[in-house]
């Protein structure tokens, strides 16, 4: 499990929800390709 696994676990069971499955989707830019969109 990791450590994001187990906070999403825990704030299920504080609901008193059983987690089945979680799905997680992180949209974003990556630190060089912000640092080319600031000097472009």
């Amino acid at each position: 499990m990791t450590a994001l696994d187990t906070e999403f676990a825990s704030l299920a069971s504080s609901y008193e929800f059983r987690m089945k499955l979680a799905a997680v989707e992180i949209v974003g830019t990556c630190a060089d390709c912000i640092r080319q969109i600031s000097i472009g």
